[in-house]
């Protein structure tokens, strides 16, 4: 008995409803009327309808058919439908008696304030009224966000549009991220899972499956997201390498590793990044071992055998592996080359020379107006020590004298004895008298 008085009760309600639209004397169609009453709070007791602050907004219009599309605005308020003076309709007065209703809905605007705005489109006899009675024998509405880009109103499922509409009809969307849904504006229009670049940017750019945005820079190097991994790749475009961040399938990232190695181009090694994602950055990384940085002295290695000579003296590696090099700052895993001790911190052939590898006697270690007194021509394991000019070194019986710039006087032939040096000096100081007594 009570479901057959509540149907009776909605058919009553529909048919004066439809009187209420039947009586109109313009037709206009459903569109967005401009003064349309409603109330912040709305009650009924029994019969009677309270509404509390009255107010004139715009609202979709109930007329004869058709379709009319509205933007929400932030004004959620109750519109009272029951008898007035002019028979059943909106109530502008309060209370409301008779058959009243309260209905609580957003107001509508006739045109759009924003991207994402709730629009609603509501066709029909009724202009879609009765759908918000649950049931849509006369009209019906459809509710979506508006995509001022495509200049529809659009159905989202999560961040992805899945179907667009206006009064003209409904459509299909494209599946893809839209902001209006609430995507990242970077992924606006864009496929989930499928990089992107910008212009004049060196990062690369990924939309995740809820449309967020994922960027591969320095901040996120070998990071994965959605089936790729960020990577820092060198191009060449002649004359010069060039470098940007990319996003890199996984699948061709494992699979040819080998391509993604650091070291290859030389620039991978010194460009502070781990290229191939292998916790090696730089010159750490096994496959720069030899690498030098272009112009420069900067060598990677792993061993001394990865350091050329420099100046005929070995080079030693500042790393785990390296001799000679407790670690007391942290391993650069590069090449250095630090004054000779002795000898066997020279190449073949060069002996060690206050620091200095040479194949003859130097004094290149030391201060200027010194001179090296390592013995000459002969095998000594030391390094020599810089001595002033006119100290005289005594070696194998023979005493030398530091004369800069005379270096290997045995080589140059003039290997002078102290008894030597004398004999020079009395023989000229002869010279010169003999040659004033010859003036005389």
């Amino acid at each position: 008995m009570a479901s057959s008085s509540r149907v009776a009760g909605k058919m009553f309600l529909t048919f004066f409803l439809i009187l209420f639209m039947l009586g109109f004397k313009e037709a206009k169609a459903c569109h967005i009327g401009s003064s349309i009453c409603t109330f912040e709070s709305c009650s009924q007791v029994a019969a009677v309808c309270y509404g509390t602050n009255l107010a004139e907004d715009s609202d979709f219009a109930p007329d004869l058919g058709g379709c009319a599309l509205g933007f929400a605005t932030s004004r959620t308020r109750y519109k009272i439908l029951g008898l007035t003076n002019e028979g059943l309709g909106i109530c502008c007065a309060s209370p409301c008696v008779g058959i009243c209703v309260c209905l609580q809905d957003a107001t509508w605007d006739a045109t759009p304030s924003y991207e994402g705005q709730v629009c609603k489109k509501r066709w029909g006899a009724d202009c879609g009224w009765l759908s918000l009675f649950g049931w849509q024998p006369l009209g019906g509405e459809k509710e979506g966000r508006w995509d001022p880009d495509s200049g529809y109103c659009v159905i989202c499922d999560g961040k992805i549009e899945i179907e667009r509409f206006d009064c003209s009809g409904d459509y299909s969307g494209d599946n893809k991220c839209e902001h209006a849904c609430g995507a990242d504006p970077d992924c606006d229009e864009r496929s989930p899972g499928i990089p992107f670049s910008k212009p004049s940017s060196l990062d690369d750019f990924l939309c995740t499956s809820d449309c967020n945005l994922k960027i591969c820079s320095n901040n996120t190097a070998c990071t994965s997201s959605m089936g790729y991994k960020c990577t820092y790749r060198w191009h060449y475009s002649p004359p010069d390498y060039y470098a940007l961040w990319e996003w890199i399938s996984t699948t061709q990232f494992s699979q040819d590793s080998n391509s993604y190695e650091d070291g290859s181009p030389w620039h991978e090694c010194f460009d502070g990044v781990d290229n191939d994602c292998d916790d090696n950055k730089d010159c750490k990384d096994p496959q720069c071992a030899g690498k030098r940085k272009e112009g420069t002295t900067e060598i990677c290695c792993q061993y001394d055998s990865d350091c050329p000579p420099q100046n005929n003296i070995k080079g030693k590696c500042d790393s785990p592996l390296g001799s000679d090099n407790p670690d007391t700052a942290g391993y650069t895993y590069r090449c250095y080359w630090k004054p000779c001790a002795r000898d066997a911190d020279c190449v073949p052939g060069t002996y060690c020379y206050c620091g200095v590898c040479s194949s003859t006697h130097t004094s290149a270690g030391c201060p200027a107006g010194q001179c090296c007194n390592k013995g000459y021509g002969y095998f000594d394991i030391g390094s020599g020590e810089c001595v002033d000019k006119g100290t005289i070194y005594n070696s194998d019986g023979v005493s030398y004298l530091c004369d800069p710039p005379q270096e290997d006087l045995s080589k140059n032939n003039q290997k002078f004895s102290l008894e030597a040096k004398i004999k020079e000096i009395y023989h000229s100081v002869l010279s010169f008298l003999a040659y004033f007594s010859h003036q005389r």
